[in-house]
């Protein structure tokens, strides 16, 4: 349960919590998977020569042992929860 909904469900300020989830898988091309590391905080803040480094190994795996294809599996939550009057 997500942590909302726990907090969504002690409250005295709400009537029942919904919970609805969206599992879906993203693939992409080891480049596009780098492409997308590039985007993210903590691999924009590594020095530059590491980030290349751990980067070029990150495509020589999925290359060779995943036939270049990586998959997310993903899920997007959605918790409602109605006010009381």
């Amino acid at each position: 349960m997500p942590g909302i909904a726990v907090e969504l469900a002690h409250s005295d300020r709400f009537d029942e919590c919904e919970i609805h989830r969206v599992p879906w898988d993203q693939t992409y091309t080891s480049e596009q998977y780098r492409d997308l590391l590039l985007t993210y905080s903590g691999t924009q803040a590594m020095p530059p020569n590491e980030r290349t480094h751990l980067l070029d190994q990150l495509i020589a795996v999925t290359e060779d042992e995943f036939d270049g294809i990586v998959t997310r599996p993903l899920v997007a939550t959605l918790t409602l929860a109605s006010k009381r009057p």
